[in-house]
């Protein structure tokens, strides 16, 4: 750019790594506005840059209408594009021509974040191609990642439940300042309403069932590895509340999908076969989904073929399933990378390449189970280029790799100068899962 760029930040992820992001703009030359919607989001941000919105949602279309009118600016970032915050700013952007750009969290995890324009997941623009063109999508270069090395410090602070001290610190501090400021944000809705008190009380309830799973968890895996656990379908469930699954889920939830997949496992699977349920690491309620996964088992009349976990790792789970059922989760894309077929029921990334569906979903999955093994896989290395397009190396939550990330941020932005002699092309294999985990 021939001037110096005017970026307008939204609502980041929790943390300070908006405020990294903001303070590194600045030095490369950026006009910064950023739009703080609460007491969280306040605490972790700086600077004379900081625009206070108090109105609520029912004033926010007129306060967006305003800013972008008066800033002017040339690209506008959010973390998840659809926040109901999000989803009026965008209708702002699109009526007005401004360049957006979303963060999600990675579609590969950990070690990758989500950095796409106009929009995530089912919003993507990689989704509108159709499947041929994703042949002959330009391969991107692979970023480099400073927390790939299983031997480093910031892998041991992360638990092998995939929560770290650093997130859960900043998720506390976050929402508890978020209250304590409520006063000077009243009129402030959150998109994930969630009281200190219950958060305590889910995490350590949580906390209580990763134990008792862990107990379980390596004597499953080594059925796994053994050979004494096989012909088994993996449900990759989710954390219910994520707004990915509500805006693309079609109507599906973790309730509803766990009804439907054990009554049609019970009736269509080989008698032969097995369904393992993984409950999501980052879903605080999954106390829920086990004991709903144990009384429809018991009801259906499949409780010795039905398996819950928590802990192993996904990858020695899908590289021995026959194929992997979820709503939308980006962890199909691990079942796709062993060749294993997926079925969604919801929308996704990367559904151009799952099972095919009609519009009747339960005569499909009736299906399901017994030709989805025939079905070939379309080759990973063009699912991979076509994800790389979207992923940059480094982890929110994790402040080692911030300066990398934001490195590579800039550049594909194509702001400052010289940034893409710090980024190393072509490197290693893509991580796809912890292998430390």
């Amino acid at each position: 750019m021939s001037r110096k760029p005017k970026i307008l930040l939204l609502q980041g992820p929790v943390g300070p790594f908006f405020d990294e992001l903001s303070k590194a703009f600045e030095k490369s030359g950026c006009v910064i506005r950023r739009v703080i919607f609460n007491g969280g989001d306040w605490f972790y941000s700086s600077g004379p840059k900081r625009l206070l919105y108090r109105n609520g949602e029912s004033g926010w279309r007129s306060f967006i209408d305003n800013l972008t009118d008066g800033f002017q600016p040339d690209v506008a970032i959010l973390f998840g594009d659809e926040r109901p915050i999000h989803k009026i700013a965008i209708d702002t952007f699109k009526q007005k021509g401004i360049e957006y750009w979303c963060f999600e969290e990675g579609y590969i995890r950990p070690n990758y974040v989500t950095f796409e324009r106009v929009g995530n997941n089912a919003n993507s623009n990689l989704r509108a191609r159709g499947a041929e063109d994703l042949k002959n999508i330009i391969s991107f270069s692979k970023f480099s990642n400073s927390n790939s090395n299983s031997n480093s410090k910031n892998n041991i602070e992360l638990h092998v439940n995939g929560i770290s001290r650093f997130f859960l610190g900043n998720v506390f501090v976050y929402f508890a300042v978020k209250k304590l400021l409520k006063i000077f944000f009243i009129n402030y809705i959150h998109h994930r309403e969630y009281k200190i008190t219950e958060f305590l009380t889910d995490y350590f309830r949580w906390k209580w069932l990763s134990k008792k799973f862990q107990w379980n968890a390596p004597s499953v895996e080594e059925k796994i590895r053994h050979g004494n656990l096989k012909k088994y379908f993996i449900v990759l469930l989710q954390v219910q509340e994520d707004l990915q699954l509500l805006a693309h889920g079609m109507g599906w939830n973790n309730r509803n999908v766990i009804e439907n997949i054990i009554a049609s496992f019970s009736r269509c699977a080989n008698s032969e076969t097995k369904l393992l349920f993984k409950l999501h690491p980052l879903n605080l309620k999954n106390y829920r989904d086990y004991n709903l996964i144990k009384a429809l088992a018991f009801r259906y009349g499949v409780e010795d073929r039905v398996t819950v976990i928590n802990l192993s790792r996904n990858k020695v789970l899908l590289k021995n399933c026959i194929a992997a059922l979820t709503i939308n989760s980006t962890a199909g894309l691990e079942a796709l990378k062993h060749s294993k077929n997926i079925f969604t029921f919801g929308l996704s990334i990367y559904d151009v390449f799952a099972w095919p569906k009609s519009t009747d979903t339960i005569g499909d999955l009736n299906k399901f189970w017994s030709l989805a093994a025939e079905r070939e896989v379309t080759d990973w290395g063009i699912i991979e280029n076509y994800i790389m397009n979207s992923l940059l190396a480094g982890d929110f939550y994790d402040k080692s790799s911030y300066e990398y990330l934001i490195e590579s941020i800039l550049f594909k932005l194509g702001i400052g100068d010289n940034h893409d002699q710090n980024i190393p092309q072509q490197t290693q294999e893509l991580i796809i899962s912890n292998e430390n985990i």
